[in-house]
Formats: C-alpha cells, sequence, structure tokens
C-alpha cells in the first residue's frame, strides 16, 4: 500500500472492516470530514460529494492515515 500524504481538500476511501467502506475529506489542522456514504468495495463511480451528507468532522491522529485510509482517490467521482 503507497503512503498517502496529509493534503487539505485531499479525498481517501476509509476502510472501516472487511467489507465496509467510507470517504473522508482531508482538512487543515489534522481534521478529516466523513461522509455518508458506504459500500463494500471501496470503488466509487458517478458521485457528487455535494449532494452526500456529511456526518462529522473529527480531528485525527496519523495512524488513522496509517491503518484506515486505503487510497486516495485522485479522478473525479
Amino acid at each position: 500500500m503507497a503512503r498517502i500524504v496529509w493534503k487539505a481538500k485531499n479525498l481517501v476511501t476509509l476502510k472501516l472492516r472487511d467489507d465496509l467502506y467510507t470517504i473522508a475529506q482531508m482538512e487543515d489542522g489534522s481534521i478529516m470530514r466523513c461522509f455518508n456514504i458506504f459500500n463494500d468495495n471501496g470503488a466509487w463511480h458517478d458521485l457528487d460529494l455535494n449532494n452526500i451528507r456529511q456526518l462529522f468532522r473529527v480531528y485525527v491522529g496519523r495512524v488513522v492515515n496509517q491503518k484506515l485510509a486505503v487510497c486516495r482517490i485522485t479522478e473525479p467521482l
């Protein structure tokens, strides 16, 4: 797995358990914004995050990025 560098506005896929993934957005100050969207494979297509409800914003430590973040989302959703 490639190292994911923290950069505000980057989107990442978080693996919550073997069959549950979600999307989070990095913000300044080690804050991560989590969205109310989930699937079982971590593949995202044809999404507009402006239409997906934000669940919460939370301060996170490096371990979240190292252990939960599977990949950076680089293509438009």
